[in-house]
């Protein structure tokens, strides 16, 4: 049987309750229709967690044949990656943080292609709450499969471009690092979200249900067939 590790951040644990979605997880997403289909599914998602932090837990865990990984946004790296901490007198403007976007990125998927190799493991890529960068090529041991799972969950929403240059990036991250012109930048982001969230649950809601999830597994399920047979 096909052994397959789901993780990655809130993304990666499937469908949260759209009552209060940060307290609990009301279906297990991509993870339980691989189960369902006969995989042996280890789940392991980190919600609210950067990359950095979740390649970090993978390094001892069991050995699967196929991991599939949600990317996290990259400036939940900050904290990890620079040092900078609430309260600190780093004043962070609009142009830093995309340049540290983008670095982050690099690092990022640097370190979970060595750990890859490390684990002798592929691995699927999914843009989760941030799409997967556009210069993301296969390699040896990962294939960034899905460019972005937004595009799939929300395919006419006009809040994506929103959601994936601000709101998905400040998880993990203090608004105080921020200058006053990003951090204004940012609050009307997230109350536009949060605005269309609450007009329109069933087209807006913050993590992807579980009919996205399964139309997920319909796009990858042909690569994941690759990896072994089930039972």
């Amino acid at each position: 049987m096909t052994k397959i590790l789901v993780t990655g951040d809130s993304f990666a644990a499937g469908e949260w309750s759209r009552e209060d979605y940060t307290q609990k997880v009301t279906h297990g997403g991509l993870a339980e229709y691989l189960s369902q289909d006969g995989y042996d599914v280890k789940h392991l998602p980190f919600p609210g967690n950067s990359n950095f932090f979740i390649i970090s837990q993978l390094t001892n865990t069991p050995t699967v044949d196929l991991i599939i990984f949600f990317w996290s946004a990259s400036i939940r790296d900050l904290k990890q990656r620079t040092g900078t901490e609430k309260n600190s007198d780093t004043k962070i403007n609009k142009n830093q943080l995309l340049n540290f976007r983008d670095l982050f990125h690099h690092q990022s998927f640097k370190d979970l292609n060595r750990l890859c190799e490390l684990k002798r493991t592929p691995c699927i890529l999914i843009g989760g709450v941030e799409d997967l960068p556009s210069w993301f090529v296969k390699t040896d041991w990962i294939n960034p499969l899905v460019p972005s799972f937004m595009d799939i969950a929300y395919p006419d929403s006009p809040i994506k471009p929103m959601l994936r240059d601000w709101v998905g990036s400040m998880g993990g991250s203090a608004f105080d690092i921020f200058d006053e012109d990003l951090y204004n930048d940012i609050e009307i982001s997230q109350d536009y979200w949060e605005g269309m969230v609450k007009h329109q649950p069933d087209t807006h809601d913050p993590h992807p249900n579980r009919w996205a999830h399964k139309k997920l597994y319909e796009y990858i399920q042909g690569e994941v067939k690759k990896y072994g047979q089930i039972l």
